[in-house]
């Protein structure tokens, strides 16, 4: 897979191999982060898309039926019809429109499937047309009248507009599930949301506001989802329709501390819900959280699947494993009062742990949770941060393994020449060099501008550039 953009953030003419382990070094500000944050909103908006695509169908079938009960709710409050007298003279039509109420019938149907939730608001829409609801009211009216209802009884257009107002909620539930652009439409949509929700609406460059953004994701030599993003923060989609990454999970990691809120069950309260769609037109909402909180859900939620699959996930595992538990040997148990980490006879709040420990924990529930495996991109920000040298080459090795063992594919920024160094000699240990890229973004003389060069075949221009600012210190200190 070839990830390219272009005019996004600080980066001009980017191309990244996301094949088996991809890593970006270079200077502050200098665009390393937002390939991770493309990478990762491009994946994750379509990650199962076909599932989001008909939950979005029936939150919005839910939502539409909702309208059409209250419809009929005030058709019934001012016709003032009496239960008895329709139960006795077995009146379908009205009998029909009760389950519009029923919880239970609603629940069922919908989950019977959207066709037929589509078959059953196609058949209320025919015994609508063919209703006079004036007349229809004057039929099944008691003898109790509000003055409100007489008013309304002398305006027969008033019961006409609401069967209008019904027949137009059938059309639309009609139209807008059975369009045939909706689904790509919907991929188009998500795709949209959570690119904006992760770059809070700024996609384009820093500078020179005026020019086209673009991405552009290859496989196998084809362009399977690109887009262009205008100065305005107006998209304009092309995608294939056989989209070739709606299994693949991506993950974000840059922040070892949201494993503290695992056991908070009102996290969703600490972050900042920015609310970045209300002018996306779609089928239902999309679902969106940010990577923090996406990750938090992975770490509570263990995936369940069948025995032989798991079984095939623990043994691709072992190894790795073992390499972790070196390093963290506990487990992770949570309880009434809180998630602790358990060492023979230790308890620690996870809180409590190091920053260190907590990146390999994070990474060890992963794996316990069924999260990383052949079809997982893992995208690392700077995962070197709070570890001492020794564990960032235990880091590096276990980064490695994964893609050996396991199969996943991992971008991966650094700042650190010893995690650099550190990737390059586990990844010709194991024997992945081919699938091992490596990659230095480097800014422009203009200062608002960053290319990021494929170092394959000169990495030690990569540790050169980590190594100068330590032999300028390290001259300073002889000079002095």
């Amino acid at each position: 897979m070839i990830l390219k953009m272009d005019n996004v953030g600080v980066l001009k003419d980017v191309n990244v191999s996301i094949s088996g382990l991809s890593v970006i070094t270079g200077k502050n500000s200098a665009g390393k982060t937002t390939v991770g944050k493309v990478l990762y909103s491009v994946m994750r908006a379509n990650y199962n898309i076909e599932e989001s695509f008909e939950q979005a169908k029936i939150e919005y079938l839910v939502s539409m039926i909702h309208k059409l009960s209250m419809c009929f709710y005030r058709f019934n409050l001012f016709a003032g019809f009496s239960m008895e007298i329709i139960k006795n003279d077995n009146n379908d039509f009205y009998l029909n429109y009760l389950k519009l109420f029923d919880s239970k019938f609603l629940n069922n149907l919908l989950g019977s499937g959207v066709k037929p939730t589509l078959d059953y608001i196609l058949k209320l829409k025919e015994e609508l047309q063919d209703i006079d609801f004036y007349a229809y009211s004057t039929n099944f009216t008691t003898n109790k009248r509000s003055d409100d209802f007489e008013k309304k009884r002398t305006k027969p257009d008033y019961f006409s507009s609401i069967k209008e107002e019904m027949i137009e909620l059938c059309d639309k539930m009609l139209d807008s599930i059975q369009d045939e652009n909706a689904f790509q439409n919907f991929i188009k949509d998500r795709t949209r949301a959570f690119m904006n929700y992760e770059f809070h609406n700024q996609i384009g460059p820093v500078r020179n506001r005026q020019s086209v953004s673009t991405v552009n994701i290859c496989d196998n030599g084809s362009s399977v989802i690109s887009f262009i993003v205008n100065s305005d923060e107006d998209y304009e989609f092309g995608i294939d329709s056989t989209f070739a990454f709606t299994g693949t999970k991506a993950i974000f990691i840059d922040n070892p501390f949201v494993i503290d809120q695992v056991f908070n069950q009102n996290n969703q309260t600490m972050f900042n819900n920015r609310n970045v769609i209300d002018d996306i037109d779609s089928l239902g909402t999309f679902g969106i959280t940010s990577h923090d909180e996406y990750l938090i859900d992975l770490l509570r939620k263990r995936v369940t699947d069948n025995f032989f699959s798991n079984r095939e996930l623990q043994l691709s595992q072992k190894s790795v494993i073992t390499k972790i538990n070196s390093i963290i040997p506990g487990e992770f148990q949570e309880s009434g009062d809180g998630f602790f980490y358990i060492d023979k006879d230790a308890k620690l709040d996870v809180q409590n742990l190091a920053t260190g420990s907590k990146m390999f924990s994070i990474i060890k529930l992963l794996m316990i949770n069924g999260h990383l495996n052949k079809k997982t991109i893992l995208v690392l920000d700077e995962p070197e941060a709070h570890l001492h040298p020794e564990w960032i080459n235990k880091f590096a090795e276990i980064m490695v393994l994964l893609i050996k063992e396991i199969g996943i594919r991992i971008l991966l920024t650094t700042h650190s020449p010893n995690l650099l160094i550190a990737l390059e000699v586990y990844s010709k240990k194991y024997q992945i060099e081919d699938e091992s890229h490596f990659y230095l973004s480097q800014i422009e003389e203009n200062g608002w501008h960053a290319n990021i060069l494929c170092i394959d075949d000169n990495i030690n221009e990569g540790y050169a550039h980590l190594s100068i600012p330590l032999i300028e210190m390290s001259i300073n200190r002889e000079e002095k």
